[in-house]
């Protein structure tokens, strides 16, 4: 009874260290400069404004990018995007990689505000790969005004289900081998007035808090002190046995 007490334990542990785990990071574009982040417009008329390194709306870490829609007050898709090169500054290193490769755990992400109380029609994270036609995408929900927020996207083999291909011509798996542009796409609602900054634009992996593992390590450790227990008592049992 004991044991299967203690295998429900680790396994409620470990399905908590899934659900509160925290980044670690291996690339991080921070916006302090633009560094050559552009914008495109997927959807309506007109061209969007190019983005712009700001102090940020409320307090956050250093600057921010700031998205512009130009001058049309309407529905439109825009994108925000690195594309390798010049582009894409201290995340340029992140394009090209196999994420075939990468532990299932990796994801990619950025912190998002929307200002004035207005959120997004809709908010994405997308990319390109020179071996396939279309993009991917995948979408978050949840998206407050006035305040940050923190999305994250996973990224590797096992994360074929979470994104939708749009007119894509090869597999999730093939795509994520030659990643060559990947950014933000945001869909702004038409009311105007409408500005939404972005910051910590990343790439890393999730992994435990601390907690989580003191805790497993506590569990484990305990299971084994009652194995032991038990082999000691059925080895003197033998002993008994034999001297019969």
């Amino acid at each position: 009874m004991r044991r299967s007490v203690m295998v429900f334990v680790i396994a409620v542990l470990l399905g908590a260290g899934v659900g509160r785990s925290a980044i670690f990071i291996t690339d991080i574009e921070r916006w302090d400069t633009v560094n050559g982040w552009q914008a495109s417009r997927l959807q309506g008329s007109g061209s969007p404004g190019d983005p712009t390194s700001v102090s940020p709306s409320q307090p956050h870490d250093g600057n921010a990018l700031q998205s512009n829609q130009g001058t049309v007050d309407q529905f439109t898709t825009d994108r925000i995007f690195a594309d390798g090169g010049a582009s894409g500054g201290a995340f340029a290193a992140a394009l090209g990689l196999d994420y075939t490769l990468s532990p299932a755990s990796t994801v990619v992400g950025f912190d998002f505000f929307g200002s004035e109380d207005i959120s997004p029609d809709g908010l994405s994270m997308y990319f390109t790969s020179t071996n396939s036609a279309g993009y991917w995408l995948y979408t978050f929900s949840g998206i407050l005004g006035n305040t940050w927020q923190s999305f994250d996207a996973p990224i590797s083999s096992s994360s074929d289900g979470s994104w939708l291909g749009v007119g894509t011509s090869t597999t999730f798996a093939q795509a994520i081998t030659a990643i060559n542009q990947i950014g933000i796409q945001i869909t702004y609602t038409g009311e105007g007035g409408e500005l939404y900054q972005f910051d910590n634009f990343r790439r890393g992996y999730m992994v435990p808090e601390p907690g989580t593992y003191a805790a497993l390590g506590f569990a484990l450790s305990s299971l084994g002190l009652t194995f032991r227990r038990r082999l000691n008592g059925t080895v003197d049992r033998i002993k008994t046995m034999l001297k019969a």
